[in-house]
């Protein structure tokens, strides 16, 4: 474990000194402001406040945050594998296995890093009398019962605000379900590119991602592909099409760990054979 774990620290520290992070932070953010903006004022004006988590959790619901966030993702993990110069003396003195799993692992700990970057960023546009009590707010109950009410709130972009979301429990229970749904979406991505990028060493990942993330627009704008709704990734790990329930958690969560244990077992068929003597740039 503590060569799998030298390889994850030896990708952190890459990333965390490379202005590549803080660049994806930055649009991620400014993207998120285009949409969440407006609720602090709005907030301010009508001298109401809202949950904390809640921004989060209705963003994650939504297509336009969703390939947002997903934007980010590629940003920072779409071009795994990461074969940095010099990785062919690290290989020499552990394994492939071993370097495959620090990837995995990386992959995974700058999903929730990123995660937990994203809540603070939409945390810091919810106003400033933020509420952490474990029970929705006024403002987006509101927004729940009335048809296209976004605007209540400050947001001019077409958005949901799924009545099933409210009905499905408390915010610190239903944030934890989109922080898990959100988490094994990204490393699903983060995947995706691992094993089409190890496989082909093209965009072909960043390419796949982008056409899952168009899937679900059409799921959700035409009647014909509708069918598709319960293998499409997006859809999976988005709350609000139906209420929560042990069966629908199970096979969402299910879907995930299958489809990612799929794609790393694909993706290291690939790169147990590949030459890695030259290393790479990031």
């Amino acid at each position: 474990m503590g060569e799998i774990w030298r390889f994850t620290w030896h990708d952190l520290r890459r990333l965390l000194t490379s202005p590549r992070l803080y660049l994806a932070l930055f649009v991620v953010y400014a993207c998120l402001r285009l949409c969440f903006g407006g609720v602090a004022g709005a907030l301010a004006e009508n001298g109401q406040t809202l949950q904390g988590l809640e921004l989060m959790i209705f963003a994650s619901a939504n297509r336009l945050p969703q390939c947002m966030m997903t934007f980010g993702i590629l940003l920072l993990l779409g071009d795994a594998p990461f074969l940095h110069e010099g990785m062919s003396l690290r290989l020499v003195r552990s394994s492939r296995m071993k370097w495959f799993l620090g990837q995995l692992l990386f992959c995974l700990i700058t999903v929730v890093g990123y995660l937990f970057a994203v809540e603070l960023m939409l945390l810091s546009m919810s106003g400033r009398g933020v509420s952490f009590r474990n029970e929705w707010s006024l403002p987006v109950e509101l927004v729940c019962r009335v048809p296209g009410g976004a605007s209540v709130l400050g947001i001019h972009m077409i958005m949901d605000f799924p009545m099933n979301i409210l009905k499905s429990g408390g915010p610190w229970a239903v944030f934890g379900l989109t922080l898990l749904y959100d988490t094994l979406l990204f490393t699903f991505f983060a995947f995706v590119c691992l094993a089409l990028n190890a496989r082909w060493r093209t965009g072909a990942g960043c390419f796949t991602v982008a056409a899952l993330a168009t899937l679900r627009i059409l799921i959700d704008n035409s009647g014909l592909l509708v069918r598709l709704r319960s293998i499409s990734p997006c859809n999976l790990a988005s709350l609000g099409s139906e209420l929560v329930s042990p069966l629908s958690v199970a096979y969402r969560v299910s879907f995930f760990l299958a489809a990612c244990g799929l794609l790393s077992f694909w993706a290291y068929h690939f790169l147990r054979r590949a030459d890695l003597a030259g290393g790479g740039s990031a």
